[in-house]
């Protein structure tokens, strides 16, 4: 439903900037292509807006309030039972929720094929962008994790959606401190933006580093949450 729905928004909005261009090019010069993919790009943004939602829900669905067995001991607890340790617990939980995101990319890529004939962006800048949303659903299913493991479910999504606007939205906050420009580094929103409109801004690259570094810092405090989370789980 969710490609479906990008798909139209990117038909939609393409026969929409074509009719506007046709109709004022003799006003001001417009780029129907370029217009299109920054669209149909930023809406792509708002599916890892769904990675906190679907991290928090692989970690309460394992829990025991949750467990449809009713027998007082969740699925983590017979994981913890098993060969596989938290690292690799954890690393796969992530990575289905990282892969889920990266299955909706990979599929519109014939969607952005069609920049090749129709005008837009390159494949450097297109590549560009999937950098940010691949790092983005990373540090965003830790963060959704994390909040899995210390709050009820509804909290946790509340929490980790908190998070996550935050520091995506924190360069159009018009107040000081929020309005300077090294704040905008946090934001994947300021590096697409930057990759759209800025051309050579290193921007992406700056927020592409700071994710993946706070990824890495983060993971070892999931696991010991994790750790602290079995214990429990096993004395019910």
């Amino acid at each position: 439903m969710i490609l479906v729905l990008l798909i139209t928004v990117f038909f939609i909005s393409l026969t929409e900037f074509y009719s506007s261009g046709i109709e004022n090019q003799n006003t001001y010069t417009v780029n129907p292509g370029s217009q299109t993919y920054s669209l149909f790009i930023n809406s792509m943004l708002l599916i890892t807006f769904l990675v906190p939602r679907h991290a928090v829900e692989t970690i309460r669905m394992e829990q025991s309030e949750n467990n449809i067995q009713n027998v007082g001991i969740g699925n983590f607890a017979y994981l913890k039972l098993s060969k596989l340790t938290d690292f690799e617990i954890l690393i796969g939980k992530i990575a289905a929720v990282v892969i889920w995101t990266l299955w909706s990319v990979l599929l519109l890529i014939p969607i952005f094929s069609l920049s090749s004939y129709m005008g837009g962006y390159n494949i450097l800048q297109l590549a560009k962008c999937g950098i940010i949303l691949t790092i983005n659903g990373i540090l965003f299913s830790i963060i959704g994790c994390m909040c899995g493991l210390c709050f009820p479910t509804i909290t946790a999504k509340g929490v980790s959606y908190g998070i996550i606007l935050f520091i995506t939205l924190i360069p159009i906050l018009p107040f000081f401190p929020f309005n300077i420009d090294t704040l905008d580094i946090l934001s994947s929103l300021s590096s697409i933006s930057s990759i759209l409109y800025s051309g050579e801004s290193h921007l992406w690259l700056y927020n592409s580093c700071l994710y993946l570094i706070l990824s890495i810092l983060l993971f070892p405090i999931l696991i010991i949450l994790f750790r602290k989370t079995i214990p429990i789980e096993l004395q019910k």
